[in-house]
Parts: structure tokens; sequence; C-alpha cells
């Protein structure tokens, strides 16, 4: 994996990176990448590797990394079987009533500090971390009984659709 820089002249060439880790790190893909102010963080499903100062570190999980985000600045991760967990150095961490995050397929910046979680079987939740009740379940997760959740897509700032695989498509208003 690497990333794209720009040379003198402003033309965008690709920079090798993974020469950097040792070669006892085994993994297949990377299949997210973010950036922060000060960071690149790129993840695997079994590592999270962060570039940093011309340096990467990382962080192995001990379970399936299933889906990650930012939230601010804090980065957030899913772990299988675990729940949703932040970074604080350089570890994971439970987030605030991560064990009660179940799967979720994506996720979408709602508002400043909330986060729009789609969780496949449980419906669609406001996750906001810094609040004191930091989950909250929307209006319309009836519409989600019986039906796992298996899409959703932001279709403007004020739009959203929630595809399941036997109850159709649901497109709500924020």
């Amino acid at each position: 994996f690497g990333l794209l820089e720009a040379n003198e002249n402003g033309d965008m060439h690709y920079r090798e990176l993974s020469h950097m880790l040792d070669t006892s790190i085994r993994f297949f893909d990377v299949w997210q990448t973010y950036a922060s102010d000060s960071s690149i963080w790129f993840s695997s499903y079994d590592y999270l590797f962060r570039y940093q100062n011309q340096e990467i570190t990382f962080i192995k999980s001990d379970t399936r990394i299933r889906e990650i985000f930012m939230l601010d600045e804090d980065f957030y991760i899913y772990q299988s079987d675990k729940g949703l967990f932040t970074i604080n150095n350089d570890s994971l961490v439970m987030a605030p009533s991560g064990a009660d995050i179940e799967l979720f397929s994506s996720s979408f910046l709602f508002d400043n500090g909330i986060q729009l979680l789609p969780c496949q079987y449980s419906g669609v939740f406001l996750y906001e971390p810094s609040s004191d009740n930091p989950l909250r379940k929307l209006h319309f997760n009836d519409f989600f009984e019986n039906a796992r959740l298996y899409s959703a897509a932001r279709i403007s700032d004020n739009l959203y659709a929630f595809g399941t695989t036997s109850k159709g498509l649901l497109v709500t208003d924020k």
C-alpha cells in the first residue's frame, strides 16, 4: 500500500509504504483509508496502519475489523463479535456504548459530532459518543423489524436511503 504525493512540479506520484513494514506482518488487502490532520490510516481485516511523521505504526486486531469511520478527529473501529472501539495511546479501547452496537454496513456523518449507523439487524441509530446517551434508535426502526438492513446511502444533505433484503427500500429525510 502507499499514497499519492506531489513532486516539486506538482505532479502526483505513487509512493510505496508497505516496504516499511516488518516482513512478519501478513495481510491481504488495505480496504479503507482515512486522513486526519496529523496522519493517514490504512485498514485491513486484521491491522490498522498509521502513517505519521514518515513512519508506519500498527495496531493488530484480535478479531476481524469490519467497518471504520472518523468522527471529528477520532477514529472508530467495529470489531467482529466485540463492538465499536476507538484508539487511545495506540491501543483499541471500547467506545462509549460500543458493546451495544452490532455490525453496520456503512456510516454517515449526520450532524456535528453525530454519526448515523445503519445496523444490519436492529435498525438505524444515531451515535454521539460525547452524549450521556450515546446511542439513540431512530423513530422509523419498526420498518426494519424482521428485515436485514443490507445497504444504505446518503442521497443528499437531508435524504438517506436504506435497503433491506426483504422489505424493499426506505427513503427518509433528516
